[in-house]
């Protein structure tokens, strides 16, 4: 069964959002043509909207979450999203003349509370040290990541993507390198 679900001209797709304190849950309204890192990077924006949200403390948990229709996150105080499910390709605009070959590496990321060990992938050419220096996008995904919770090594996060929040990172390294 698809977590994702057609909103008007929008799709309405599930994720967890976490902050340094909170793990909220619920759906982010993502444009037909866009995916959920384009609504992340939208400059002209500095929340992102969750509905349906249930908002779950990190360090004191609680025997239930809190629910809210609708949830704001200020954009600066998140640190990662997994989107559960995204939009499938039919339903992007096409990006076919902006493919660029993509090198991989493998990566350890430290945030506040989190370590997360991935895959990046960057244009072929492009030095590691350019997430931080050239690209100019905040949210950058992380493939294939296992997300680790430091203050409760019981919570631990695996799957297919993680959107990382650039100017959240405390720590980067490459891993064999």
């Amino acid at each position: 069964m698809s977590l994702l679900a057609p909103f008007g001209s929008d799709f309405a797709v599930q994720v967890d959002l976490f902050t340094t304190d909170h793990m909220a849950q619920g759906t982010l309204n993502v444009p037909r043509g866009q995916r959920v890192t384009d609504v992340l990077n939208n400059p002209h924006a500095s929340i992102a909207l969750l509905t349906d949200a249930k908002l779950h403390r990190l360090l004191l948990p609680q025997p239930h979450p809190t629910h809210a229709g609708v949830l704001r996150v200020a954009k600066e105080t998140i640190l990662c999203v997994i989107p559960l499910d995204e939009p499938g390709p039919e339903t992007l605009r096409d990006r076919s003349g902006k493919f660029v070959p993509k090198q991989r590496y493998d990566v350890i990321v430290s945030l506040p509370g989190f370590e997360i060990h991935g895959t990046m992938h960057l244009p072929q050419g492009t030095k590691l040290r350019s997430i931080f220096d050239v690209i100019s996008y905040a949210f950058v995904p992380i493939t294939n990541p296992r997300i680790h919770y430091l203050f409760d090594p019981r919570r631990r996060f695996d799957t297919n993507v993680v959107i990382v929040n650039k100017p959240r990172i405390q720590l980067f390294l490459t891993v064999g390198e």
